[in-house]
């Protein structure tokens, strides 16, 4: 197993003197004894306080100040509200930026709702950890923050991870909430049915899939006699998503061939450009993330009939959406900037909420970034919200846990008017679900209506392009 790298208070990773430093910070005795505590702060950022005793984290894990806020450091560890985002932060040691923005976007919700008194003059304490996209790593970490902390909720990132934290016994046995901005696998739909507790901001890729697959026909109005091919990676993202995706082609006049390869894997990649090559399409979709993708389309271009001077064209998807793709690990420019320069793709939106504008401001002044750039930030931001607001309707229900946090998210779609999710919403909505009143909201991401039926709100999608070196987003389309 690969030890993580914990988080810097920028969202970067740490190198190891300062993870070195991040130890010494809590002192602990030794023979087993644990430092005594009163709060958070007294543990650094590598413990927790739990029962007056400093534990602790697990590898890869650490306690992040809420943005400007320091309430949640400050406050007693028994009046915190603890949150654990376990999200796949780094991948085989590279960081992965679009997950680091997409905790920024988490870190900024939960900073404003803490200056504004948190709920009920309590904190909310978030713990990130970083699961290296390793599963071992996950399953420690999931129980872990649900056995020692007794988080009520748990903030994922991707289909696989989301399954994997869902379905660990010890998160089961405590019925703690999940909640996911990126987790798109249409397999969910029957988790959540038989949990009932696994909720995501992002609607089903078979929708994406229905999606894309018009947009492809538009550019090839005559389907009749062309091949696009579809290459997926090999995990529960890349087959929920590549196998609806070559399903909507063929519905749509196109013939195709379905490639799959594992995730960094060099020899199935090359497999698969072969296969590419021999076959020639007009174009192919491609459905992974930065990493390999980048590895493929340098690949590809090597074949003629692979390159964008040949005709081919490259058609994109979520995971891609990521200016990392362009790049190299160094900051060089890679090769890819070339061949994708113009492709499409599609994401679940993320300007289509009327709390859009008010969140874009706020993140570009404190972390300087645009969020439009990367896939899920209004998701992410949107998802720590409706785990607060879900809190706050707990509290009407007979306290804190996981379960009660579900029902809260039956609480907020209502027909009545919908209120943006804004710092300056907290205390009216917030008091609104203590009441145990319902109430209806609109997030970053758009209409968070959700259907009860299958644990995901129904949204529109967003085309962006590749364009100068960069991404920007064109227009939003239905599926």
């Amino acid at each position: 197993m690969r030890p993580s790298t914990p988080l810097g208070m920028n969202g970067r990773l740490l190198g190891p003197l300062a993870v070195l430093g991040a130890l010494v910070s809590c002192s602990f005795t030794t023979a087993g004894n644990f430092e005594e505590c009163k709060s958070d702060r007294d543990c650094g950022t590598v413990a927790a306080c739990s029962q007056g005793y400093c534990l602790k984290l697990p590898d890869g894990c650490v306690r992040q100040e809420a943005g400007g806020s320091t309430r949640a450091f400050e406050a007693d560890a028994g009046d915190r509200i603890p949150l654990a985002a376990l999200l796949p932060l780094s991948d085989n040691g590279v960081a992965d930026n679009s997950e680091l923005q997409g905790l920024n976007a988490m870190r900024l919700a939960i900073s404003e709702v803490n200056d504004r008194n948190g709920l009920k003059n309590r904190s909310f304490g978030l713990f990130v950890c970083d699961t290296g996209r390793v599963e071992e790593t996950t399953r420690l970490q999931t129980a872990w923050m649900v056995e020692n902390l007794h988080v009520p909720a748990i903030l994922t990132s991707g289909s696989g991870q989301t399954q994997l934290v869902a379905k660990h016994p010890v998160r089961l046995d405590a019925g703690t909430m999940i909640m996911s901005a990126t987790a798109t696998s249409p397999s969910l739909i029957s988790t959540f049915q038989n949990e009932r507790n696994v909720w995501r901001v992002s609607p089903p890729d078979t929708l994406q899939a229905r999606a894309l697959a018009n947009l492809i026909k538009a550019d090839f109005p005559d389907a009749g006699g062309v091949r696009v091919d579809v290459v997926f990676e090999d995990t529960d993202y890349g087959g929920g998503f590549g196998q609806p995706m070559a399903d909507n082609l063929v519905a749509l006049g196109f013939t195709n061939t379905r490639r799959k390869f594992k995730p960094g894997d060099t020899n199935e990649q090359t497999t698969v450009i072969n296969g590419l090559a021999n076959d020639g399409p007009r174009a192919t979709v491609l459905i992974a993330f930065p990493a390999d993708v980048r590895d493929l389309v340098t690949r590809a271009r090597t074949f003629p009939a692979l390159t964008r001077a040949g005709g081919h064209r490259w058609y994109l998807t979520d995971a891609v959406k990521d200016p990392a793709v362009l790049r190299t690990d160094d900051g060089g420019v890679a090769a890819t900037m070339t061949e994708l320069d113009l492709a499409i793709g599609t994401a679940p939106a993320q300007g289509a909420g009327g709390a859009f504008a008010a969140f874009r401001d706020s993140f570009r002044t404190r972390y300087g970034l645009d969020p439009n750039s990367f896939s899920y930030t209004s998701h992410s931001y949107d998802a720590m919200w409706l785990v607060m607001l879900s809190a706050a309707f707990a509290e009407s229900a007979g306290g804190l846990s996981g379960t009660n946090l579900g029902l809260g998210m039956g609480r907020l779609s209502t027909t009545t008017a919908p209120t943006p999710l804004r710092l300056d919403k907290w205390t009216e909505l917030s008091n609104q679900l203590i009441q145990g009143l319902s109430t209806n909201v609109e997030g970053a991401s758009g209409a968070l209506d959700f259907d009860t039926d299958a644990g995901v709100p129904l949204a529109p999608y967003e085309v962006w392009q590749v364009s100068d070196g960069g991404i920007r987003v064109l227009r939003l389309t239905n599926p």
